[in-house]
């Protein structure tokens, strides 16, 4: 038996493995778009026994395959998962979501990376991202995390250029009755170049729409369109900053009813800088609800409601362990008590007038750079305030213990602070009066 043959029967016995890690990568990938509000279609397979063996047979003529691990290492999308977007402006958004969310060891980008075409080309032909990857344990449910070990590629680009590539691919790569003559060559040439000026159409499309929704003065009609709206009124300030849960968002602003764009341009006016792993849409919730119990509590909720409605997408929740949840809930507490403390008092402890919406990074350091001790553990509390209120990430119990013990000391550091500025000014009154 040769190497090929044996490596062709080991994989039939894998092949339904495949078939479920490309599955669940694709239920992740699906959950991405929905979430961040960008259109397209994802679709997964494993590949096909028929198709493996007549790329192995081609391949090896140039590999000459010793062993089975080196078939394994020559092809990297067994099992294999498409994302084709309908606006290729997406592309950049989806591409860093996709690194964000699975551990990617190879990352191709074409034409850049493209082998030599097989025909002349006036045009540039295939373009698109090819990721190789491995599902996130952490992201994973018990029952599932064999599939970690399952190599997947991510073909990415906009649903023109992969129709286009369908149709070459089977062309020219695997032709069924002859090489093609150079006239069939020109007319695929032909096609890639009315693709991208499909994609120039698109884009203008896309441009126009969320010139349309940045000065529409409606109620959003769904996330896709929340999204065009942030995207259109941010623009470059939000480079590199993930969008983060759209949907989530949408659900709370038609909740404190106030999903349109006349409330959303005020918050996005304000939104301070953030360091680039805080998302658009968690500062947004962040601006609304600090300081409010019962502005945090229905955010919870609504986590929760649109998670229960989604078969793609986790996140953690607070209110679903009744010790943690008490644990959890005294963290929040006192945490609101110091957005409160900083609030009414942010003339005394702030060298700067007006105050924020939310305790962002920057405005807690306007507030407390002079003390690098203090404002390193209110650092430390935010990033625990942040896993549990956006679900990031899990947070232990013990986590939540030392962070309660920490903003109680904060708490008391900080109204030290103001015991000792407002002393002066009581001594002043009394002087006066004699």
């Amino acid at each position: 038996m040769t190497v090929i043959s044996e490596f062709l029967e080991r994989y039939t016995k894998e092949y339904d493995f495949y078939q479920e890690a490309a599955k669940i990568c694709a239920q992740k990938c699906e959950g991405l778009l929905k979430h961040s509000g960008k259109r397209g279609i994802v679709t997964y397979r494993a590949k096909r026994l028929d198709s493996l063996q007549e790329k192995l047979f081609e391949r090896n003529k140039e590999k000459s395959y010793k062993t089975i691990d080196e078939i394994y290492a020559d092809i990297p999308d067994l099992a294999g998962v498409r994302i084709s977007l309908f606006f290729p402006g997406d592309s950049l958004d989806v591409a860093k979501a996709v690194r964000e969310e699975f551990r990617v060891t190879k990352e191709k980008e074409f034409p850049k990376d493209s082998s030599p075409p097989k025909y002349d080309k006036r045009f540039s032909g295939y373009a698109a991202r090819h990721f190789r990857l491995n599902l996130s344990p952490k992201q994973l449910q018990p029952e599932q995390l064999r599939y970690s070990a399952a190599n997947i590629e991510i073909q990415l680009a906009s649903v023109l250029v992969l129709a286009w590539a369908e149709v070459e691919h089977d062309l020219v790569y695997k032709p069924l009755s002859g090489v093609l003559s150079s006239d069939e060559y020109a007319i695929l040439d032909e096609l890639n170049g009315l693709v991208l000026a499909g994609e120039i159409a698109l884009e203008r499309l896309q441009r126009s729409g969320n010139y349309r929704l940045g000065k529409s003065k409606e109620k959003f009609n769904n996330h896709y369109e929340l999204a065009a709206y942030i995207f259109e009124n941010l623009g470059k300030h939000a480079a590199g900053i993930p969008l983060g849960r759209v949907d989530v968002l949408l659900k709370y602003l038609q909740y404190i009813k106030e999903d349109k764009p006349e409330f959303l341009e005020r918050i996005i006016r304000k939104l301070p800088k953030e360091p680039k792993d805080i998302s658009i849409s968690e500062q947004i919730v962040d601006s609304v609800i600090s300081g409010n119990k019962d502005l945090y509590e229905k955010y919870e909720v609504i986590k929760r409601e649109v998670e229960e409605n989604n078969p793609y997408f986790e996140i953690t929740f607070f209110t679903s362990r009744s010790r943690e949840e008490k644990n959890i809930w005294d963290f929040l507490n006192i945490w609101i008590q110091l957005e409160k403390t900083i609030r009414e008092n942010w003339s005394a402890i702030s060298p700067h007038r007006g105050t924020p919406r939310a305790f962002s990074y920057s405005s807690l350091f306007e507030c407390f750079h002079n003390d690098p001790d203090l404002f390193e553990k209110i650092q430390y509390v935010r990033r625990i305030r942040n896993k549990v209120v956006h679900g990031i990430e899990d947070v232990s119990i013990d986590e939540i213990l030392k962070g309660k013990s920490v903003l109680e000391s904060i708490i008391q550091d900080i109204s030290n602070k103001l015991e000792i500025k407002s002393k002066p000014a009581k001594a002043i009154k009394q002087k006066k009066k004699k």
